[in-house]
């Protein structure tokens, strides 16, 4: 007959490896969106991009997940200019030559993603998947400022928008 005694060791080692597993599953099968991939973070001067992602391999699903990010940060970039640029295209009305003047400055602008900060990013894993959540950050102020500063350089473009009103406008652009 075996002894209680001589259980205790086998019976202490298979609970822990237990508790240890379940702890090891329970965690990463559990996926918790993260707050601000439903409600990216508000800060004036500061465009925000989330991105998400998943993959059998962990480095595609993170490099997809700052790809998709980045893509939203582009997205959201060219919605600031695009406010001034439609305000132009309802303004200059025929003056299709001063629109694409503006359209082209303010694509050089918005082409070059400088300063793209990593922020966060949380990563589960799940069903032999991994999914990443990415968020990212990129200030306004230098991509703002070099279209103010190629508009107003352009002393043909200048005159026209002083004009029209639309100086005003441009250096409320933020």
């Amino acid at each position: 007959m075996i002894k209680l005694r001589d259980m205790r060791k086998p019976i202490i080692i298979i609970g822990f490896i237990f508790i240890q597993t379940c702890l090891l599953f329970g965690q990463s099968d559990t996926i918790i969106v993260p707050e601000w991939y439903n409600k990216p973070p508000q800060k004036t001067g500061v465009i925000y991009g989330i991105g998400r992602a998943s993959s059998s391999d962990l480095v595609s699903a993170e490099r997809k997940a700052r790809l998709n990010a980045i893509t939203d940060l582009t997205k959201k970039s060219n919605n600031i200019f695009n406010v001034f640029i439609s305000k132009c295209d309802t303004v200059l009305g025929n003056d299709h030559k001063t629109l694409e003047i503006i359209k082209t400055i303010s694509s050089e602008c918005q082409a070059t993603l400088k300063n793209v900060v990593d922020k966060d990013k949380k990563m589960f894993h799940q069903n032999n998947s991994y999914i990443f959540y990415y968020l990212v950050e990129q200030k306004t102020d230098e991509a703002i400022q070099a279209f103010k500063k190629k508009i107003k350089a352009n002393n043909e473009i200048k005159d026209i928008l002083a004009k029209k009103d639309l100086l005003k406008v441009l250096n409320e652009l933020k």
